[in-house]
């Protein structure tokens, strides 16, 4: 009886086979939760780039614009433009230190770190709110006062394009962030940071009542929802109608209110030249 008991038990080759696949799906998990944090983090270092740059310039914006531009900077001063390009420009400080620390969040791990990680790209959102608060309440004013840039009147044409020139750059962060955003609630983002949310298959799945919120999201967009005939029947009609109405349009126009001679192009400001002190150093 003793002879039996100490005999090795044999292993199945499905349970060996299993353990090695085991190791193997432990280390894919390792890689895949590598590039959910980068995923995370590197929008969120960019975004802190860019904040702090916008409130680099918005501080400096003000002389320049009183330098370059002195038909405007009695009526920005007056109508609280300046006012506005300071407290924007603060908003963008802050949300470049908060954008910075959820990039450092997205390297740690646990619920206070993900909470983090969602609050850096709200703040993302709030600071593009800002700006385009400040770009289109500059535009306004330079409409109500009938202003001219460089001498020469605007319209609602050149007023628009230079709206455009001014807000469109911000669409490039913006995608980031939603990017980023979309990311943290992924199942696999969330099981990264505290250990649920992953939905696998075979015998080791977890049994989950539906998928995280992210997931469903990119699921929705990637098979076209409950009904993808109607939506592709929805987005085909809005592009040709954007394309007729809106930017055919507006190319058009645009063609036709440029002369090719004109050195200055309308609806669009010429790239300030930021003053600088005796000792030749830009003013901040």
């Amino acid at each position: 009886m003793d002879q039996g008991a100490s005999q090795d038990v044999p292993v199945a080759p499905a349970d060996a086979a299993r353990g090695e696949g085991g190791g193997r799906r432990a280390n894919g998990g390792y890689r895949r939760f590598g590039l959910a944090r980068l995923a995370l983090a590197a929008p969120l270092f960019a975004l802190a780039v860019l904040g702090g740059m916008l409130a680099w310039r918005l501080t400096a914006a003000p002389a320049a614009i009183e330098a370059q531009y002195a038909n405007l900077a009695g009526p920005f001063a007056a109508d609280g433009v300046d006012v506005a390009m300071t407290i924007t420009a603060l908003v963008a400080a802050a949300g470049a230190c908060v954008a910075a620390v959820g990039g450092l969040a997205a390297l740690a791990r646990g619920s206070l770190a993900l909470v983090l990680v969602r609050l850096a790209f709200w703040t993302s959102y709030v600071v593009i709110a800002a700006w385009v608060v400040l770009v289109t309440h500059g535009v306004n004013v330079i409409a109500a006062g009938k202003l001219t840039i460089a001498e020469l009147p605007q319209d609602g044409i050149t007023l628009f394009k230079l709206w455009w020139s001014l807000v469109g750059p911000a669409l490039l962060p913006l995608v980031m962030a939603i990017f980023g955003h979309l990311q943290s609630w992924r199942g696999s983002t969330i099981a990264s940071f505290v250990g649920r949310g992953t939905r696998t298959t075979g015998p080791d799945a977890k049994s989950e009542s539906r998928p995280e919120a992210g997931d469903r999201i990119l699921d929705d967009i990637r098979t076209g929802g409950r009904d993808p005939l109607f939506r592709r029947s929805w987005l085909s009609s809005f592009s040709g109608h954007l394309l007729l109405i809106v930017i055919l349009p507006w190319l058009l126009q645009y063609q036709a209110a440029t002369p090719r001679r004109r050195s200055y192009r309308p609806g669009r400001f010429p790239k300030l030249t930021w003053p600088r002190s005796p000792s030749g150093s830009a003013v901040a």
